[in-house]
This record gives structure tokens, C-alpha cells and sequence, in this order.
């Protein structure tokens, strides 16, 4: 029993970083643009990514260390970027607050790219090889927008995502279309 409660005390932990945005779309190329975002739900845990893999339906990325560090504060952001993102001069620079936690993937794409026609499904993989968090999409922004969770400590389902309403999202920001508490 002891035991026990141990292994789902470390997996309840681990799943405290949700996915909460994507932006898989933009006007033009896509690369190396799409982003990825995390929250540390907890209000006390301090959780290390390290060793951590990021999927979608064909393929998966094991999470890079970009100078930022691969650790996740309580109630902090972090945004996974392509490989090859430059965090001097891409379209999200001037945009990004100072306390999220930048990272990217080992490769160009996330996963095979984020979006297929008919939509795709992101998996959150900690170094035990358990899905901590998941999220299926379909094509429901206009390009250039993300898609946003609208209510944080809720499901992961169709109707608690939606389409932001600011062009290009809002990554390391609460979502835009959090509810007003």
C-alpha cells in the first residue's frame, strides 16, 4: 500500500504541467513558428522537464534546454519551440515575458508538425514514459491565431478550447480567452 500511494503521488505531481496553447497555423510558413505552451498548475511544486518528450500522432521530440533551464516553477509558463527558433529575432521576441520558461525541441517541427488536415493530438511524456497530459485538436484558427484552453483545471476536450483572440496567441501569458474570475 505504501508503495502504491508513493507511484501515484509522483505521477499526480508530474501531471500538474498541462498543455494550455498551440499555435500549429500561421500566415505563411509554418517554420519555425509553432509553439507549444505548458503551466505548472501547482502553487507550491517545482517540477524538472528533464528527460521529458512532447508527441503528436506520428512522432515525438524530447525537450531541449535553450539557456533557460528545463525547470518548471509553480504557476509558471514555459513555451517549446521549434529547433531551429530564434529567440533573438523571431515573430514572438518582444512579446515574451521575462519569467517563462523558453525551451525547444531537438528537431525543426514539433512532433511531424502540429497540424494535419484533419487535426492532430499532442502528448506530454515525463521520463517514466507516462502521458502526464494530452489534447486532441482539429483546424479550429484562422491562421496566424492560436488555440487557448479556456478553463485550466477543467478536461481537455472540444469545448474548453477555443480559437485566441490575439494574432499569434498569447505564449507565456494567461490565455486570452481565460474566463473573468
Amino acid at each position: 500500500k505504501f508503495i502504491l500511494l508513493i507511484s501515484v503521488s509522483s505521477i499526480f505531481l508530474r501531471s500538474q504541467i498541462i498543455i494550455t496553447e498551440i499555435i500549429y497555423d500561421l500566415v505563411g510558413s509554418k517554420s519555425p513558428n509553432e509553439f507549444v505552451e505548458l503551466f505548472n498548475i501547482s502553487d507550491s511544486d517545482t517540477i524538472d522537464l528533464t528527460g521529458w518528450q512532447i508527441r503528436d500522432k506520428s512522432s515525438s521530440d524530447t525537450l531541449v534546454d535553450s539557456g533557460w533551464g528545463l525547470i518548471l516553477l509553480p504557476m509558471q509558463y514555459e513555451i517549446i519551440f521549434e529547433g531551429d527558433y530564434n529567440f533573438q529575432n523571431g515573430i514572438y521576441t518582444e512579446y515574451l515575458p521575462n519569467d517563462a520558461v523558453l525551451i525547444k525541441v531537438g528537431s525543426t517541427t514539433i512532433g511531424n508538425n502540429l497540424n494535419n488536415a484533419g487535426g492532430d493530438s499532442l502528448y506530454l511524456i515525463n521520463t517514466d514514459g507516462f502521458i502526464t497530459d494530452s489534447v486532441g485538436y482539429t483546424d479550429i484558427a484562422q491562421d496566424g491565431f492560436s488555440i487557448e484552453k479556456i478553463r485550466l483545471n477543467y478536461q481537455n476536450n472540444s469545448s474548453n478550447w477555443t480559437a485566441s483572440i490575439d494574432l499569434l496567441g498569447t505564449p507565456g501569458l494567461p490565455n486570452s480567452v481565460l474566463p473573468y474570475s
